[in-house]
């Protein structure tokens, strides 16, 4: 489940549309894939074949996510302030199994194999993964005005 944001800047005519969260098409890994590019897709499969994720026994853990982990996330470019929503994707092997006797919980430490490292479409500089509020962010366009969520819409 995720939401749809259309936001707006206060101070200026900017406006865009930003995704975040998980949906139900991303569940099978294949339908993941073809949202990316040739090399990447030989990358990922690779990776899955020498791994074997599927049939791999988890603990269940909410610290932990399913593995491969997919979510749409909502970048900042570190060099012009552009913000836009992408899709992530990680996958990971557990390295060590570990005992937390205070919580009383098993889980592991990671490595992780994969990772999508997402660029800025304006400047191509790397983005950053935005967690705080939206209207934190100073509008990409006018650098002056903050932005405010005009409309929200949850979607699975």
């Amino acid at each position: 489940m995720g939401i749809n944001y259309e936001v707006g800047c206060c101070n200026c005519n900017y406006n865009c549309f930003l995704k975040s969260g998980t949906n139900s098409d991303f569940v099978p890994f294949e339908n993941i894939l073809k949202k990316y590019n040739v090399k990447q897709k030989k990358k990922i499969k690779k990776i899955l074949k020498k791994y074997d994720l599927k049939n791999k026994k988890w603990i269940k853990n909410p610290r932990y996510e399913n593995n491969p982990f997919s979510e749409e996330r909502i970048y900042k470019c570190r060099k012009c302030g552009n913000i836009e929503s992408q899709l992530y994707i990680r996958i990971s092997v557990p390295e060590k199994w570990m005992f937390d006797k205070a919580s009383d919980t098993c889980f592991t430490d990671k490595e992780i194999l994969f990772r999508t490292i997402n660029n800025c479409t304006r400047c191509g500089n790397r983005l950053r993964h935005y967690n705080d509020s939206i209207t934190k962010i100073n509008c990409p366009e006018c650098k002056i005005g903050e932005l405010k969520v005009l409309s929200k819409k949850v979607w699975d």
